[in-house]
């Protein structure tokens, strides 16, 4: 087995089986799929053992409480058999040649976290994502990798898996930081094979509200590295001044409170 797929589900049977059939049509690559019911509400529960009944690659976990997505790709991570990982959501969709593609490069050992170029999409429309290239520095004030990236099970036994006090979509980001603490290497296809539905309400949409209280416990996660490196630099606090609080005066317009780019007070 190269590959698993861990698709953690909760809430999200209109869209499954669009994402499952677009794991089941990755070309050249042995491959799983796991699926981890988190507790879902809706009829995700029922979906899922259909189409565990209807394809062999497809395998599934359900839990009896909910326990978040963190929880959720650890539990699949665990039983996966295959040599290779890659997270998926349970509304985003993979290219068919995204596994092929990866494959090719992570096999060589020259790299240890391996994604691509990626587009938004909903039912009306596709657009660009622009992440930016890959930024060992950066990374520590904003992320730039998003969570369906490939990388080998045993850097993911080596970290100690995501963080379960991560939550809200920060859990990716703070479990590549793990991968960028001990020197890891990063490659980004150049083409895209990714595709994020964005939804309404959707965990993106709503992060930047738990952005401060995550951040803090981002720096309780890596407490070494933080210390260590104690990120003084001026580039870094000029990032952290642009992500953060920005606080302007002046007589005439007295003082404006910016958050992330957005004026909140003024």
């Amino acid at each position: 087995m190269e590959v698993s797929i861990i698709i953690p589900v909760y809430n999200a049977a209109k869209y499954l089986e669009e994402t499952v059939a677009s794991a089941l049509a990755s070309t050249n690559c042995d491959f799983e799929i796991i699926l981890v019911d988190d507790k879902s509400t809706d009829n995700s529960l029922e979906v899922i053992k259909s189409l565990s009944s209807d394809y062999s690659q497809v395998k599934y976990l359900a839990f009896s409480e909910n326990r978040g997505v963190a929880s959720a790709r650890n539990e699949g991570i665990r039983a996966a058999k295959g040599k290779f990982i890659l997270p998926l959501d349970a509304d985003d969709l993979i290219h068919p040649e995204y596994c092929e593609k990866a494959l090719e490069v992570i096999s060589t050992r020259e790299y240890d976290v391996v994604y691509s170029q990626a587009n938004f999409f909903n039912d009306q429309k596709e657009w660009q994502w622009n992440l930016g290239a890959f930024n060992a520095q950066r990374i520590w004030v904003s992320n730039m990798v998003f969570a369906t990236a490939f990388f080998r099970k045993s850097d993911w036994e080596e970290i100690g898996g995501y963080n379960v006090n991560m939550d809200k979509g920060f859990e990716d980001w703070d479990f590549w930081l793990g991968f960028v603490a001990r020197g890891k290497q990063f490659y980004q296809i150049p083409d895209v094979l990714f595709y994020y539905r964005q939804l309404e309400g959707s965990r993106t949409c709503s992060a930047n509200l738990n952005k401060v209280r995550m951040y803090e416990q981002i720096k309780k996660n890596h407490r070494a590295y933080f210390s260590r490196h104690k990120l003084s630099n001026k580039f870094l606090r000029k990032e952290l001044r642009k992500r953060f609080f920005i606080i302007n005066w002046s007589k005439r317009r007295g003082v404006k409170l910016r958050l992330f780019g957005v004026d909140i007070i003024g």
